[in-house]
C-alpha cells in the first residue's frame, strides 16, 4: 500500500507541474503574440514615415524649384522689356535731342509709350545742361493719369529754371496745366545719368526710392551721342516693384512658407508685406534691410546664404525644422539679386505625421481588441487550469481517506 501512494503522489505531482506549465503558456503566449504586434505596429509606422517623409522632402524639392522658376519668370517678364524700350527710344528720339528737349516730340512719343507699356511707371529725358522732362503715371482721388514734368531754362523762376506741369487722363486729354519753381531737381546727379554716361551703354541701377512718389524701383538709362561721341542727353525708364511684391504675395508656399527677392548686401528688392521704403535716422529714404523685418527665419536663412552661398540647405530654430532655398537672378537683371525662399519642413511633412498617428490609432485599436481576446482566453484557460487542480485535490482526498479507512 505505500508503494501505491508514493506512485500516486508521484503521478499527482507531476500533473500538477504539467498544469503549471500549461498556465505559463496560457498567459505568456497570448501576451507574447500581442507584444509581436505592438512591435510589428511600431516598426512598420516608423518605417512609414521615414519613408514618406524622405519623398515627400525629394518632391518638395521641385515644388520649391517650380516656384523659384515662375519668380524668375516673373522678374524677366517685368524688368526686361526696360532694356527694349529705353534703347528703342534712343533710336528714335535721339536725332531730335541736339539742341536740348523738343517738348512737341518727346511728350506724345512718352505718352504712347506709357499707354502700352503696362508695366512702365515713368519714361524721361536728361540733358547735360540740366533739363528735364519725365511723363509718368499719378493717381489722384482713385483716378490714374499721366503727368509730364519739363523743366526747362530760359523761365522767369530762380536760377532760370522753371517747371511746367501737365496732367492728362488716360484718354490723353488735358486735366490741368501750370508753372511752379524748380524743385531743385537736377538729372545730372541722379545714378542713371551719371551710369549711363560713364558706360556709354545701357546702365541699370541699383534699387533705390524714386524721387518724385518716393516707391522703390529700378531704372534702365541708355546714352543719346552726337557727333564726336558727345553726349546729348540719357533716356531712362522706371518700374516699381510694387508689382512684384504683389505677386510674392499671391504665391502659396506651403501653408506659412514665403519667398522674398534681396541682394547680397540685406537690402529688400521685393516682399510679400514689408514696406520696402524705409526713413533712416537722418530723414533719408532708403531701402529695407533683412534686420528692418525683425524676422528670425529669415535672418536665420540669410545668414546661411551669406555663408554658404545660393543653393538649398535646411536649419533649425527653436525646435523646427525650416527649408531655405536661394537662387540667383542676376542673368536676368544683371545686378546681384537673389530669391529666397523659406517654408517650414512641417508644411511638407506634417500631412505624413498625421497619417503615420491615424494609422497607428487605428493599429492600436486592433491591438486592444486582440489583447482583450487574449485575456478571455488566459482567464479561460486558467479557469481550466483550477478545475483540474480542484480534480487532482479531490482525487487526492478521496485516496487520503481510504488509505485512512483501509
Amino acid at each position: 500500500m505505500t508503494v501505491a501512494a508514493t506512485e500516486f503522489e508521484q503521478a499527482g505531482f507531476e500533473e500538477a507541474r504539467a498544469i503549471a506549465r500549461r498556465r505559463r503558456r496560457r498567459i505568456l503566449l497570448p501576451l507574447a503574440v500581442v507584444a509581436i504586434l505592438l512591435l510589428a505596429l511600431t516598426g512598420i509606422a516608423i518605417h512609414n514615415y521615414q519613408a514618406m517623409r524622405t519623398d515627400t522632402l525629394a518632391l518638395s524639392e521641385g515644388v520649391v524649384s517650380n516656384l523659384q522658376s515662375r519668380i524668375d519668370t516673373e522678374v524677366r517678364a517685368y524688368i526686361r522689356p526696360l532694356d527694349r524700350i529705353v534703347r528703342l527710344s534712343r533710336d528714335l528720339l535721339g536725332p531730335d535731342l541736339r539742341d536740348g528737349i523738343p517738348k512737341e516730340r518727346v511728350e506724345p512719343f512718352g505718352v504712347g509709350v506709357l499707354t502700352y507699356a503696362s508695366g512702365l511707371t515713368a519714361l524721361f529725358v536728361g540733358t547735360p545742361d540740366g533739363e528735364f522732362l519725365m511723363v509718368r503715371r499719378y493717381q489722384e482721388d482713385g483716378q490714374p493719369g499721366l503727368e509730364t514734368k519739363f523743366i526747362r531754362r530760359g523761365g522767369s523762376g530762380r536760377d532760370g529754371l522753371e517747371i511746367e506741369f501737365t496732367r492728362r487722363d488716360l484718354a490723353g486729354q488735358i486735366v490741368s496745366q501750370e508753372i511752379q519753381p524748380w524743385d531743385q531737381y537736377d538729372p545730372r546727379t541722379r545714378p542713371w545719368f551719371k551710369g549711363a554716361d560713364e558706360t556709354r551703354a545701357v546702365y541699370w541701377t541699383d534699387v533705390y526710392p524714386f524721387f518724385t512718389d518716393l516707391a522703390a524701383g529700378v531704372t534702365a538709362a541708355v546714352p543719346a551721342v552726337g557727333d564726336g561721341d558727345a553726349l546729348l542727353a540719357v533716356i531712362g525708364a522706371d518700374v516699381t516693384l510694387e508689382t512684384i511684391s504683389g505677386f510674392l504675395g499671391s504665391m502659396t508656399i506651403g501653408k506659412t512658407g514665403q519667398a522674398v527677392i534681396i541682394d547680397d548686401a540685406g537690402h529688400l528688392i521685393a516682399h510679400p508685406s514689408a514696406e520696402i521704403v524705409r526713413e533712416g535716422p537722418d530723414g533719408e529714404r532708403r531701402l529695407a534691410t533683412i534686420e528692418d523685418v525683425q524676422d528670425p527665419i529669415l535672418q536665420s536663412a540669410f545668414d546661411r546664404f551669406r555663408i554658404e552661398g545660393h543653393g538649398r540647405r535646411q536649419f533649425e530654430l527653436d525646435g523646427r525644422r525650416y527649408i531655405s532655398s536661394v537662387t540667383s537672378l542676376s542673368g536676368q537683371v544683371q545686378r546681384d539679386w537673389s530669391v529666397l525662399v523659406v517654408v517650414p519642413e512641417d508644411d511638407f511633412v506634417g500631412f505624413v505625421a498625421d497619417n503615420v498617428r491615424q494609422t497607428l490609432i487605428m493599429g492600436l485599436a486592433i491591438i486592444a481588441l486582440a489583447a482583450l481576446l487574449a485575456s478571455l482566453l488566459i482567464r479561460q484557460g486558467l479557469r481550466t487550469d483550477r478545475d483540474a487542480l480542484r480534480v487532482l485535490e479531490r482525487e487526492a482526498q478521496l485516496d487520503a481517506e481510504g488509505e485512512a479507512f483501509g
